[in-house]
């Protein structure tokens, strides 16, 4: 299970907003929704085209990660989760969990 949540936190990592397809809003500096080329889709907050600020990504396995991201990774507060295989609510930092969580 720790692999599968290593994995998840990797994939989370990847700067891949330039590779992705704004569908609605404004994914430059603002609200917006993009869907990446591997089905992964995030709505939230965007500066300068990155993910940053509050935001929800949802993996094509229904696995999400909602949460604060700063410069297009997990940063501060959030919760990644896994329908019937795991969860995870506290602190992130550079994509990585960080600090007080459980």
């Amino acid at each position: 299970m720790k692999l599968i949540f290593n994995v998840l936190v990797a994939v989370l990592l990847l700067p891949q907003v330039a590779a992705a397809i704004c569908v609605q809003g404004d994914c430059k500096n603002g609200q917006g929704t993009v869907v990446l080329q591997d089905g992964r889709r995030y709505v939230g907050e965007f500066k300068d085209g990155v993910r940053s600020g509050r935001g929800l990504m949802t993996f094509p396995d229904g696995t999400k990660y909602l949460g604060d991201w700063k410069d297009d990774k997990p940063f501060g507060q959030g919760t990644l989760s896994s329908v019937g295989k795991f969860e995870y609510a506290g602190e992130f930092t550079n994509g990585v969990r960080h600090g007080q969580g459980t």
